[in-house]
């Protein structure tokens, strides 16, 4: 019995169908995206889907259903016109430990064109799990405006919190998927890193780059400070490089 309990939820998955659109409205191999292959894997899964699927043509062995034979089809299909992609980002900086009140908080995270986060690359646990936002206004200001954390539950946030870097030099990487480890869409996207020097001092670090076009080179940096004049930890973040790498490197 317990093996039939393993069983079914698979033959359900399997069976789940619904009728497929007309086979002579068949789009090509090379139309399929990733949101195509996101819509088709939610709906067999009875989970809520992006968009409207009335009409969408996922019928790709023309069986008159939507199966999960159709799901390996369109993913093999996505793959061959979308090849892996074969490089990651890297960020490095030097970090030094401010030895003040109010300091010691970083960021680091990726926006899409539309100012939408895809990825948390990494946060301070106390700005994010122990909600420390909440008491220091100034907190990596620029994340929590595009971040919310108001509206995530413990769960959520705990998944994106570290501790705090010690001094020396870090790296994080990004190997282009989003939080919830989906491979992200071609197109322009924004590394960010911010830092909370001391109080309202905050420093925010910020380099776009082209999924559709990847090459081994190194990004140009942005840096905007919020208070230039104040010396306080000023040194907290230095010599920031974003660069794309062959995963090689990385491993």
């Amino acid at each position: 019995m317990k093996k039939l309990a393993v069983l079914f939820p698979v033959i359900a998955l399997i069976v789940m169908s619904v009728p497929a659109v007309n086979a002579s409205s068949k789009k090509s191999e090379t139309e399929y995206t990733l949101s195509d292959v996101r819509n088709l894997q939610d709906f067999l899964l009875a989970k809520p889907t992006d968009e409207d699927l009335t009409g969408k043509d996922y019928d790709l062995d023309h069986d008159g259903a939507w199966t999960v034979f159709d799901l390996c089809l369109m993913k093999r299909a996505y793959i061959s016109n979308h090849p892996v992609r074969e490089y990651l980002s890297e960020i490095t900086f030097d970090y030094t430990s401010g030895t003040t009140h109010a300091s010691n908080q970083t960021a680091i995270w990726v926006e899409d064109s539309k100012g939408n986060i895809v990825k948390n690359l990494y946060v301070s646990n106390f700005t994010s799990s122990r909600r420390g936002y909440r008491q220091r206004e100034n907190a990596l200001t620029h994340w929590v405006a595009a971040a919310n954390p108001e509206a995530m539950n413990d769960e959520e946030i705990d998944a994106i919190s570290s501790a705090t870097f010690r001094t020396g030099e870090q790296r994080v990487t990004w190997d282009f998927t989003d939080d919830n480890g989906h491979i992200v869409a071609d197109g322009i996207y924004t590394i960010k890193v911010e830092g909370t020097l001391y109080w309202s001092s905050n420093i925010l670090y910020s380099a776009e780059i082209d999924l559709s076009d990847l090459t081994e080179s190194e990004l140009e940096v942005a840096e905007i400070r919020s208070e230039p004049e104040t010396a306080e930890n000023a040194d907290m973040i230095e010599n920031v490089r974003i660069s794309i790498i062959p995963k090689t490197l990385a491993e």
